[in-house]
């Protein structure tokens, strides 16, 4: 006798879902019997990524970070068991070469995008409902030309555990991916993309990057287990403990 999923029929919302880890965890929670919404900025990427996941896929365009888009996108989509924001954008570069506007653009994205996300998206939810966040193994691991980031992360971290608080009996958790082969490094020439990938794989325990399916499994895990709120789950292949430089 088969056994029914704990996603069948369940409705999820993936900001961030058009594309790589985001579109991992749609496809996932679609193959589970989850009826799917994603939502992102790129119109093209979005359709896509609808194909890829199947019929009946609403799709949202809309830059999460942006409080005014977010409340209208909320306004949208009626009722939630579960929200998940995998969004991101940001510059990496060396400190003393990033100015205001970089370094805001990475807090922008990731801790407002958070901050927009839990604040209009949770009054959607049904009272069992759960939302997962997504920092990055730079909160933990100093990563050069990753300040931006180191900071957005430490404090969606640091604030995931006050909402997890707060917001009961609602579910809020947050994903730490380590460095995943995604196509956020497309934009870099192949041969430094592998080179990069290599130094990482010699630095991590498990020995490579991750793929985006296995993030997916664990973003599927925080929407199931019902015991599991305020917690940040690292999925980083052992990142947090190598004792060099990932690059």
């Amino acid at each position: 006798m088969a056994v029914k999923s704990a996603l069948a029929n369940r409705r999820i919302l993936v900001i961030g879902g058009s594309s790589g880890i985001g579109l991992a965890t749609a496809y996932a929670a679609a193959q589970q019997g989850a009826r799917v919404a994603i939502a992102g900025r790129d119109a093209a990427r979005l359709k896509a990524a609808a194909d890829r996941i199947g019929e009946n896929v609403e799709t949202y365009r809309v830059d999460i970070s942006k409080e005014g888009r977010a409340k209208q996108l909320f306004s949208r989509v009626g009722k939630l068991d579960h929200l998940i924001l995998t969004a991101a954008d940001g510059v990496f570069k060396p400190f003393l070469d990033t100015d205001r506007a970089d370094f805001s653009g990475a807090i922008d994205s990731k801790l407002w995008g958070s901050y927009n996300t839990v604040r209009y998206g949770v009054p959607c939810l049904k009272r069992r409902g759960s939302v997962t966040l997504t920092s990055g193994c730079a909160a933990h691991k100093p990563l050069e030309g990753l300040s931006p980031f180191a900071t957005a992360n430490g404090a969606i971290e640091a604030m995931c555990k006050t909402l997890a608080f707060e917001l009961a009996p609602i579910r809020i958790n947050t994903i730490s991916p380590g460095i995943i082969e995604t196509p956020v490094f497309d934009g870099m020439p192949k041969a430094d993309r592998t080179a990069l990938f290599r130094s990482v794989g010699r630095a991590v325990s498990i020995g490579r990057v991750g793929r985006a399916d296995e993030l997916a499994e664990a973003y599927l895990y925080l929407m199931t287990n019902t015991y599991t709120t305020g917690v940040v789950l690292e999925v980083d292949g052992g990142a947090k403990l190598a004792r060099k430089p990932l690059w």
